[in-house]
């Protein structure tokens, strides 16, 4: 007997395992991980195109849109939000904005809008993107992240808007 032999008990047989590339569980890994891959390249979702007539878009003379002022708390890197609403759920709080370009060209973006009560503290903070949108036009962007069952009344709160790209 040679030392590369392999010692297999009497009724016993040796039973060679499959390459990786043949279980159906490596195949199924290859599925959901290209489908993460495509969800997060392609912006999840967390935004939805404008319906035709809905859409903030630049004056009709061909001037352009004019630019939001430089202390404004909703307006950060070309991008404008607005028409914020906040909706309690019984699956916690759901935020909602108006997200508009303010750029000369078609723009992909990632956000932050932090939450602040009454008294200025920060309570919340939740994150939305929106992927190339026109310039002049908005997005619908649905923010997620901490907002479960914030405190006190959602008119009383204020927010601050983040362009993080």
């Amino acid at each position: 007997m040679s030392n590369t032999e392999t010692v297999v008990p009497k009724g016993y047989e040796l039973k060679k395992k499959k390459p990786i590339f043949k279980k159906v569980w490596f195949w199924l890994l290859v599925i959901v991980a290209i489908a993460i891959i495509a969800t997060v390249a392609g912006g999840g979702g967390g935004e939805s195109a404008s319906a035709p007539g809905t859409s903030e878009s630049a004056p009709a003379d061909g001037s352009t849109a004019e630019a939001p002022a430089q202390d404004d708390p909703l307006s950060d890197g070309g991008w404008t939000a607005s028409d914020i609403q906040l909706e309690r759920t019984q699956f916690g709080d759901s935020i909602t904005a108006r997200v508009t370009n303010n750029e000369d060209s078609a723009a992909t973006g990632i956000f932050t809008l932090t939450v602040f009560g009454p008294d200025g503290a920060r309570i919340g903070e939740v994150t939305g993107s929106a992927n190339e949108v026109e310039p002049g036009q908005a997005a619908t962007v649905t923010f997620i992240g901490t907002t479960e069952n914030l405190p006190g009344d959602p008119a009383t709160y204020t927010y601050e808007f983040q362009n993080d790209l």
